[in-house]
């Protein structure tokens, strides 16, 4: 007997060097795999999340449909996962009391501390938990002109783009088809980036990425060899990091900084849940490189163990993909982005397909990848062939259904359709800031400087990643360029310094803004060989003529080696006694050694908080409040935070 409810669901994952598709379906008896597909991409196709060749990605994809085992994928509705590249994510605490004011402070927050423009902004958010007054709120936002690039480009594959899903929360989906009960920390290492996530049984409570991986691994050893990077990316896969040999030294080398980063983090993780059994697990496509485990556990002081084997390692965040489709439970706890909507012909808005329709326009699509002889292998026509009598019977099933589900949907689409259509745009103008553009009309500028790190030892959340170059073909695309020298450039990360030119605006004056431009005009070296300066001037456009800003705060100076003396300067000469006097009677801490020579200092006590400045070992602070694991330090007379009590020791 026919079941007319047993649904399917696609996942689409498109990296920057493969392509993999999962198709599931859910029965009676539980969700199953119907087939899976997978392929690997030349250079140069898509580069950090954005198409650079079109023709191609169209063939690759159709390719990847065809393709897939144990026979060809032919439905048409996907859950695509935008590239994690283009996705920022951010987990934060908001004190609220309306609906209202809710919506206003996570756009501030979005403002804050996305680096895009804002008419160039798409956001989305859900509250994953309510802590004593406030709510932990799960943020992801991206570019409206990367959604678009992706949503026409589908137009074109001839695919129906269901939702723009995140790929950190596919890859959990993908592990645990239900939230697990203990906390688990997960390190992604892809092409690009390394992303950390730490999940509890609420979801997603911490999110971090690191722009090292499986790339940078292959260029280090096509440098230190004097090999193709196509000869590395061999090399790579076939070295085993618990022998002893150049390329396994070459990778552990690569590995050093990707550790120093996840070691705090981890740090934590394992501190707040020592009695949850939380554990580390390692996922991604670099993952698969033998002994990594087994390095990451005797480096991390923890145990790390794969995160599948096999097919189920690969097709992880697909697999998650095509979940989302089954679920309402998914789209209540994990945000996603929706589909931009585009300006239409008056005929296209009136031309509506049927299912009966698509469903025949889904055979002809069929048909055009089975005749496109030039396109295909002998291997894959001989597939085609195999599969051509399963093809036409599923199709012809999925006629009847569509035909008899349109039949049975169509009175409720009319009775409600109406009322439907006016709660969707209620809720559209609710979620969006009440701001006119034209009120934004005096322009004004800031000259900032802020700190790029070019060693691995100096990274750290309040200093913009960099590296010295000596030809200008090294760059990486996400890279921007200023020359130093006669043969050197700085190369930086150009989102970490706008996001931080776009932070210090905030900080420093009291009105509202947006962004104009940044105009990047140099660099300095600082006392520290490791730290640049690069200087830039912001223009940005206010609804006031003028605020209340001092010539003092128009040049903003964020590294720690001057901090001290802007401190002095505020605190007045003949208080200096009274200060004194006072700071001796009052708990101090020391600030202990650290394994990244500093101490980050948080808005609250946890690590999901605002970093606000750093602190160096050896310095001292008096005490404000404690709690467990975390205790508030006095900075100054109008500043105070929070940091991490092991590394600080009590004074009597």
């Amino acid at each position: 007997m026919l079941n007319l409810f047993n649904k399917n669901s696609i996942g689409l994952d498109i990296a920057d060097h493969t392509i993999e598709v999962a198709e599931l379906e859910k029965t009676g008896d539980g969700i199953g795999i119907v087939s899976l597909g997978r392929i690997k991409m030349a250079p140069g196709i898509v580069e950090s999340g954005r198409i650079k060749d079109e023709e191609k990605l169209l063939t690759a994809v159709k390719k990847v449909f065809a393709r897939a085992k144990p026979v060809s994928i032919i439905n048409r509705e996907i859950i695509f996962g935008l590239p994690e590249s283009q996705v920022y994510t951010s987990v934060f605490v908001l004190k609220t009391e309306s609906s209202d004011e809710r919506e206003q402070l996570i756009y501030e927050e979005v403002r804050k501390t996305v680096p895009l423009a804002e008419d160039d902004l798409t956001y989305s958010y859900r509250i994953i938990g309510h802590e004593e007054g406030s709510e932990r709120i799960l943020l992801v936002a991206t570019s409206k002109e990367v959604v678009l690039e992706w949503q026409n480009f589908f137009k074109k594959a001839g695919l129906d783009i269901k939702i723009f899903d995140i790929e950190t929360l596919a890859v959990f989906r993908g592990l645990f088809s239900k939230t697990p009960e203990k906390p688990s920390f997960l390190i992604d290492i892809g092409s690009k980036t390394t992303n950390i996530a730490i999940f509890d049984k609420k979801g997603l409570r911490y999110s971090y990425s690191v722009l090292k991986a499986g790339d940078y691994f292959t260029e280090n050893i096509a440098k230190e060899l004097g090999i193709t990077p196509e000869k590395a990316e061999e090399e790579k896969i076939k070295t085993d990091l618990t022998k002893d040999n150049e390329i396994a030294d070459i990778l552990i080398k690569s590995l050093v900084p990707i550790v120093e980063e996840i070691k705090p983090l981890l740090l934590h993780f394992q501190k707040q849940n020592e009695n949850k059994r939380g554990e580390v697990i390692l996922i991604g496509g670099s993952s698969q490189i033998k002994g990594l485990a087994n390095y990451l556990s005797d480096n991390l002081g923890a145990k790390v163990r794969l995160g599948g084997k096999g097919s189920s390692l690969v097709y992880l965040e697909s697999v998650g993909l095509a979940l989302r489709g089954f679920d309402s439970k998914w789209n209540r706890k994990d945000p996603a982005i929706e589909m931009i909507k585009e300006e239409k012909d008056k005929k296209e808005n009136e031309e509506e397909e049927t299912p009966f329709s698509q469903a025949v326009n889904t055979q002809t699509d069929i048909n055009t990848e089975v005749n496109d002889r030039d396109e295909f292998s002998l291997e894959d026509q001989e597939l085609e062939n195999q599969n051509r009598d399963y093809q036409k019977s599923l199709l012809k099933l999925k006629k009847q259904k569509n035909i008899l589900k349109f039949v049975l949907i169509t009175g409720v689409i009319l009775i409600g359709g109406s009322f439907l259509y006016r709660s969707g745009q209620k809720s559209s103008e609710e979620m969006l800031p009440n701001t006119a553009f034209q009120d934004y009309q005096f322009p004004k500028f800031m000259n900032l400087q802020a700190p790029v790190a070019i060693k691995a030892s100096e990274y750290s959340v309040d200093r913009i990643k960099g590296r010295i170059i000596s030809n200008e073909n090294e760059k990486n695309p996400e890279e921007s360029l200023i020359k130093i020298g006669s043969n050197e450039w700085l190369a930086y990360l150009g989102i970490d310094a706008q996001k931080m030119f776009i932070s210090e605006v905030e900080k420093n004056i009291n009105t509202e803004f947006i962004l104009d431009t940044i105009e990047y005009q140099g660099v300095e070296l600082s006392d520290n060989p490791a730290i640049y300066f690069l200087k830039g001037k912001i223009n940005i456009l206010t609804k006031q003529e003028s605020f209340e800003k001092t010539e003092k705060e128009e040049t903003v100076v964020v590294p720690k080696e001057i901090e001290s003396e802007i401190l002095e300067e505020e605190v007045p000469q003949d208080s200096e006694e009274e200060v004194l006097e006072n700071t001796e009677l009052e708990e101090q801490v020391l600030i202990k050694d650290t394994p990244t020579g500093w101490l980050n200092v948080r808005s609250g006590p946890d690590v999901t908080y605002t970093i606000i400045t750093k602190v160096n070992p050896g310095e001292k602070y008096i005490i404000i409040e404690e709690t467990e694991g975390w205790v508030k330090i006095k900075l100054s007379e109008n500043e105070e935070g929070w940091v991490y009590d092991s590394y600080v020791d009590k004074l009597e």
